[in-house]
């Protein structure tokens, strides 16, 4: 009777592990397959019999910075009942090569002394294909609560995880006195705010003063069946809310669907693109402008040098030479400036302090400048410093402030007038004062020289962007300092540029 019942025993045994609807597979220390039921080669898609003897990695490929082996050898070492990969996403691999989600648990054998480990192979595509889901809800939710409002709250769970992680905002059901039904999201983890401490208070009470009106008119409109769809702006937030009417079962009362989200980073996003966008539309329509004269001196320069080479004219093929050399000069610097401008704009423009050794620094981008400036014209350079030379800056920055500000003294002053540039040091600020004999600037244009792509209607007919001192304002800003000017028409004029010799006070000014 007991042998009877021991053979119906193991043929029960079997007969359940081969009938199992998950796969079941059992390998040897070194990872061979030497069982495998007949799920698991329908799971993987392998002909019946045909995974025996082959290695588990076939079937549950690990990531290229992990290996069987280890967790093998780790697990023999303690072996217990547990899931695998605990914290990790497994993938199965079909025959073909196609992955899949699985999730496997693993159950120590031994037999005859010998060690295996029993793994249970289960497909969760179906149920990974539902939490993908449920990470998209958030970008249409209202619509989906709206239509799932009965399964909600059979199903609060499911609200709590979805509305829990609803991010840069919050979720809420307010009656129709306009009191916290539910409400829930990560803007209110963040304020350190529990749902609880809201639920039964006003929800008015929540919203700035000088957008209430607006909102408690709106919210009349929802319980009223219309649905609200708008934007608000107050402290510096740009925020989106929809709020749509529904019913409870079994409720006589209306209640409003109401679902706030920050959109700031969003709108402050498009914003710069479209500005962006603006700035390089217009950089380009003026560089095109501007390239066509130095192109065209290129072209007939070149021709031109060439023939007086050709002919033992040395001295005519040198000066078409400097002409073509001074063109690309000019093309380069109107790329520069648009580099530099769309750095600030995009971000992406370096403002790491280093240590800057500011008597070389000037003297080099002096001589520089002299090289490129009109004939005849000089540059009048004064270095006052009392203190040491070296000291902590932007070089990009204060390189910036004084190749615009003398290269725009000389693109305005006669040839041979004199280019004054003088660096200081005053009480706790570093002073630059860039001086021109040139055309001057009206009054009521003073005002508008530092705006972006400004160009004065006397200046129309001398090459420029625009830019350059739009670029100078921005790099004295992050010094933490300040640009003015002083002109006079015919006279000439007088920018200076102050920044604080102290990082920290560059900081609190940025």
């Amino acid at each position: 009777m007991n042998k009877t019942l021991h053979t119906f025993e193991n043929n029960l045994s079997a007969s359940l592990i081969e009938n199992a609807t998950e796969g079941i597979i059992v390998v040897n220390k070194s990872g061979v397959i030497v069982y495998a039921n007949s799920a698991s080669h329908v799971m993987f898609e392998y002909e019946l019999g045909t995974l025996k003897g082959k290695k588990i990695d076939a079937l549950v490929p690990m990531n290229s910075n992990s290996s069987h082996k280890k967790y093998r050898d780790q697990y023999h070492a303690s072996p217990i009942k547990k899931p695998m990969g605990h914290g990790r996403d497994l993938k199965g691999k079909l025959s073909s090569g196609k992955v899949f989600p699985v999730e496997i648990s693993l159950t120590p054998i031994d037999i005859n002394g010998d060690s295996f480990v029993a793994a249970m192979i289960t497909d969760i595509s179906t149920r990974k294909a539902l939490e993908d889901r449920v990470i998209k809800m958030n970008e249409t939710l209202e619509v989906r609560v709206q239509e799932k409002i009965k399964e909600v709250r059979r199903s609060q769970h499911l609200y709590d995880a979805v509305a829990r992680n609803y991010p840069n905002g919050t979720i809420s059901v307010i009656d129709n006195d306009f009191n916290y039904i539910l409400v829930e999201g990560k803007e209110l983890f963040e304020l350190n705010i529990t749902s609880e401490a809201l639920r039964g208070s006003s929800y008015l009470n929540q919203i700035p003063e000088e957008v209430r009106p607006e909102v408690k008119s709106r919210l009349e409109l929802a319980l009223k069946g219309e649905n609200q769809d708008f934007e608000l702006s107050y402290g510096g937030e740009f925020y989106r809310i929809d709020a749509v009417p529904i019913q409870f079962v079994g409720e006589e009362s209306d209640s409003i669907l109401v679902v706030e989200q920050n959109i700031s980073a969003i709108r402050k996003a498009l914003d710069k693109e479209r500005d962006l966008n603006e700035l390089k539309s217009r950089f380009v329509s003026m560089a095109s402008h501007e390239f066509r004269t130095p192109l065209s001196t290129i072209a007939s320069s070149s021709d031109l040098a060439h023939e007086h080479y050709t002919r033992g004219n040395q001295d005519k093929a040198t000066r078409h030479l400097k002409r073509i050399r001074e063109s690309v000069t000019h093309m380069v610097a109107i790329l520069d400036d648009y580099l530099s401008l769309e750095k600030f704009e995009g971000g992406s423009w370096n403002d790491k302090f280093e240590i800057v050794d500011f008597k070389k620094l000037f003297n080099d981008v002096v001589s520089d400048q002299t090289k490129i400036i009109k004939p005849s014209q000089s540059i009048d350079f004064t270095y006052n410093i009392k203190s040491l030379d070296e000291h902590m800056s932007l070089i990009i920055a204060v390189k910036g402030i004084a190749m615009n500000l003398i290269s725009n003294a000389s693109k305005y002053s006669k040839d041979g007038s004199v280019i004054g540039v003088h660096f200081s040091e005053i009480d706790s600020d570093w002073e630059l004062k860039v001086e021109d004999e040139g055309i001057g600037i009206n009054k009521e244009e003073q005002s508008l020289v530092f705006k972006q792509f400004f160009r004065s209607d006397r200046t129309s007919h001398i090459p420029g962007t625009g830019v350059g001192l739009d670029l100078v304002q921005r790099y004295v800003k992050a010094l933490g300092g300040k640009v003015s000017l002083k002109s006079e028409v015919g006279v000439g004029s007088t920018f200076i540029a102050i920044w604080p010799k102290q990082i920290e006070k560059r900081i609190k000014s940025w």
